[in-house]
């Protein structure tokens, strides 16, 4: 979200009572001694991912409406007064690398919400922004105890503009949401497979009545007085494997919720299990989206595009400007690899990829996109130290396609059984590898003019 639109958002604010949004003069989210700020700050955000009722409609294109929002440097009536990366004896949101309170939430909260934070301190007075997405399956619980503040197993909610610890109603409101969500995926799946939606099927005007014996192609159909009647035991279902099933329902979400994003477990599984998916135009949309938020290029997914409308549709439907500065590092180099070097240039101008949020992140992108080959990008793509696995004889760049996409499926087995094993390791020599593997893959490819200009339009609207 941009400055302005965070400023939009706190003068369009009414009333005392925000379920949805938390406004904060100062936020310190630590302290010297003692775990009051900590707890509080894990308290927050467990409270707003908790909170299952939509927001008030504001109007604001760029609101989204299973997001909930921590305001930093707003008064409770709405006003800029700005916050400080000082604060004495605390700990200020300002002050630390946004993955310093990610990495708290990740330690006491099971399962962990999607969260980001976002710092506007280049110009007075300063504000920040915690995004907060209201979790698919609330609700979310403290895991473990800190001193005498967070005790396992507490679950918070928001009630007005307070955070209190739920109660039996509460427990209720979660039972009827996932009972909403269930039928709503049951219902999205056969609408999917008829084809049509079910207050059409309801509104057919004239059904023939038709015995099974007359046609063995056709299921007895008889009108009823609520719609027509269909004779279900001769429906046989689709059996579907679990994966994809998973597939289909991440797919689900995320038209609902065009932020959301599969686990990096998932992810793994659809690369290792393409044979057995669907892999029509949303679903790769979809796992090229969820592999930049996880980490990688996705140029896996590219190159099973039988065109790039896909990727067309997964740049669409990701707001860029609100990304990870990592994130959009990986899509920054797939664009590199894939479109011509004046796509890259204004992507990297669009995000402000080379302020000092970034790290550097600008120039790397424009130098794969300036060099020809793909040994110079790689130099950017992280290091090719395998963590404890015993690296083949990989030359990545006398390989084919073929030979590389066997690469990345052998890289994806390792790093699924690491993550399995130890949730929290960081296996970056494995993603490394991965990494190089996808950008060689990607050279392979070659997207055309005509495409950048669609990508380009993209940053325009």
């Amino acid at each position: 979200m941009l400055r302005e639109e965070v400023e939009q958002l706190a003068g369009n604010l009414t009333g005392d009572e925000h379920t949805w949004v938390d406004l904060k003069h100062h936020y310190p989210i630590n302290e010297d001694r003692g775990n009051e700020k900590k707890a509080d700050f894990i308290k927050d955000v467990a409270a707003m991912a908790n909170t299952v009722s939509l927001q008030p409609d504001y109007g604001l294109r760029f609101l989204n409406e299973d997001e909930r929002y921590i305001l930093v440097g707003v008064d409770d009536s709405g006003d800029i007064v700005g916050t400080t990366e000082q604060l004495s004896g605390y700990t200020s949101l300002l002050d630390v690398d946004t993955s310093t309170p990610q990495n708290t939430l990740a330690d006491y909260l099971t399962p962990t919400p999607d969260v980001e934070i976002h710092k506007y301190d280049d110009t007075e007075p300063y504000l920040c922004l915690i995004v907060i997405e209201a979790h698919d399956s609330p609700p979310v619980t403290i895991n473990r105890e800190l001193g005498s503040e967070l005790s396992r197993g507490d679950v918070y909610i928001r009630d007005g503009d307070r955070n209190r610890p739920a109660r039996r109603e509460d427990y209720l409101d979660f039972v009827q949401f996932h009972l909403e969500k269930e039928r709503d995926y049951i219902t999205d799946g056969i609408e999917q497979v008829v084809g049509m939606n079910i207050d059409y099927l309801r509104d057919l005007g004239q059904v023939r009545e038709v015995e099974a014996e007359d046609d063995d192609n056709v299921i007895p159909v008889s009108p009823g007085e609520d719609g027509p009647d269909i004779q279900s035991s001769l429906i046989n279902p689709i059996e579907l494997d679990s994966v994809s099933r998973e597939l289909n329902a991440d797919v689900t979400k995320w038209r609902r919720r065009n932020r959301h994003s599969c686990s990096e477990e998932s992810l793994y599984d659809y690369y290792l299990n393409t044979g057995q998916l669907d892999l029509a135009e949303e679903q790769l949309a979809f796992l090229v989206q969820s592999s930049w938020n996880n980490g990688h290029l996705g140029s896996f997914w590219v190159w099973k595009m039988e065109s790039k409308e896909p990727l067309l549709h997964a740049i669409e439907n990701t707001n860029i400007r609100s990304m990870e500065s990592n994130h959009t590092l990986y899509l920054g180099q797939l664009l590199a690899c894939l479109g011509s070097e004046s796509t890259v240039e204004q992507l990297v101008d669009y995000t402000g990829m080379n302020n000092h949020s970034y790290r550097g992140h600008g120039s790397i992108v424009l130098r794969c996109a300036e060099e020809s080959e793909p040994d110079h990008a790689l130099r950017a793509t992280g290091t090719t130290t395998a963590d404890g696995f015993e690296t083949p004889d990989w030359t990545l760049s006398t390989m084919n396609s073929e030979e590389l996409i066997e690469v990345i499926e052998t890289i994806c087995s390792e790093l699924r059984s690491v993550i399995i094993e130890s949730p929290e390791a960081s296996p970056s020599g494995l993603k490394g590898w991965m990494r190089n593997a996808e950008t060689y893959l990607a050279y392979h490819d070659d997207m055309g003019d005509d495409l950048d200009e669609r990508i380009r339009s993209n940053f325009d609207s």
